[in-house]
């Protein structure tokens, strides 16, 4: 099939690089930058996998930062641009996506298939506008998207377009190698509300879990000791139980709010709860941090996740912003990010380790590295299971 993928972020590389090996894929971004990368069969996001699969399937690709004018000739339009939440509106900002919708529907009728994360019921009002529009959610850890994609736990295709969601299905299935996957077909608000719904779930445990170990530390307690002993029970186990500063990154904070405004008439204290619990966390461990006595505070790696090359909304960056407002120095190493800038923060950036180690009294890991293995006494992380 041919394939057009508005997007180049990780959903947009994700899917894309998926669909590589059976299909001509064009990718569209109207940043330059990130077509020309493309075009040297390198990702612009940074992921190992995703290279090696644009590099054995090259043939395949075509860029553009236009869209084209024969969309008559492609089979499927995946939908991957950004929805950032507008705290002023308390919504997603789905402006981009309209605007790329009603430019597509002047040209062809072809069938459009969302992957961005939207607000319930959006899908059905741009349909009831436009025609032919699939919502199809992605599910999606930063640093892994090809792997979750050619591995995915379900398949989710709204329904109200069961010709174009058959065929969606049988192009997928084609290039995932899972082949036990569960797939559903459902109505569109039904599929964005599955999205929404697992992304706050998943928010709402990592809060659990970082609620026990803010007590664990104001109690000198063994936070994993207490940990272990609760998820020995199978009906909670081992998944999204490592504490950590809180979460972060591209969908959990936002989606999370998303949700609470699709609420907004019902309510909803537990969904509330892990909202206001993610931002206590940080205000928690800056306290523990000042009252330790620590100045001059040292960070390393500030992006989400391993692997990832995204602190956007990270919990790193927002215990720096506290830290800062209440005087402290801040220094930063990451093996990601060699020149950050942060507003109205001064910080000092270090270029390696040594120079971290050297400048400061104590460092802050979300999680923790074998390179950090040397300076463990001057660690502090709350990272107890060693993984994402």
């Amino acid at each position: 099939m041919n394939i057009l993928i508005a997007g180049c972020g990780y959903v947009g590389m994700g899917i894309g690089s998926l669909l590589l090996d059976l299909n001509k894929v064009t990718f569209l971004d109207k940043d330059e930058a990130k077509t020309k990368l493309i075009k040297e069969l390198r990702s612009p996001i940074d992921e190992i996998a995703i290279n090696e699969r644009i590099q054995k399937y090259s043939k395949n690709i075509n860029t553009t930062n236009t869209i084209p004018r024969d969309l008559d000739g492609y089979d499927f339009i995946f939908v991957c641009l950004p929805t950032n939440y507008d705290i002023h509106k308390n919504w997603f900002d789905t402006s981009i996506i309209n605007d790329f919708v009603k430019q597509v529907r002047l040209l062809s009728n072809v069938p459009i298939v969302i992957k961005s994360t939207i607000p319930i019921g959006y899908t059905k009002q741009l349909d009831v506008q436009f025609g032919n529009i699939i919502f199809s959610p992605e599910f999606l850890r930063e640093g892994r998207s090809l792997e979750d994609n050619l591995h995915p736990s379900r398949l989710i295709i709204s329904s109200e377009h069961m010709l174009h969601g058959k065929a969606l299905k049988n192009l997928l299935s084609k290039s995932i190698q899972s082949k036990e996957f569960k797939y559903f077909f459902t109505k569109s608000s039904e599929a964005e509300s599955i999205k929404l719904i697992a992304n706050t779930y998943l928010a709402t445990r990592i809060s659990f879990f970082n609620e026990i170990d803010s007590y664990c530390l104001d109690n000198n307690l063994d936070s994993k000791e207490i940990i272990d002993g609760v998820c020995s029970d199978p009906r909670i186990g081992n998944l999204y139980n490592n504490p950590s500063f809180g979460y972060g990154g591209y969908c959990l904070p936002k989606d999370t709010k998303q949700l609470s405004a699709n609420f907004e008439n019902i309510s909803h204290p537990v969904i509330q709860g892990s909202i206001q619990s993610n931002s206590h966390r940080t205000n928690f461990l800056s306290d523990y941090i000042i009252n330790k006595g620590y100045q001059n505070i040292g960070f390393y790696n500030i992006s989400m996740k391993a692997g990832s090359d995204n602190f956007r909304e990270s919990a790193s960056l927002k215990l720096i912003e506290i830290l800062f407002k209440k005087g402290c120095k801040i220094f930063i190493f990451d093996n990601q990010f060699k020149d950050i800038k942060i507003d109205k923060i001064e910080v000092t950036i270090c270029q390696n380790i040594e120079e971290l180690n050297n400048n400061v009294d104590i460092i802050m890991a979300n999680r923790m590295s074998s390179e950090l293995d040397k300076l463990k006494d001057k660690v502090f992380t709350r990272d107890i299971y060693g993984i994402d």
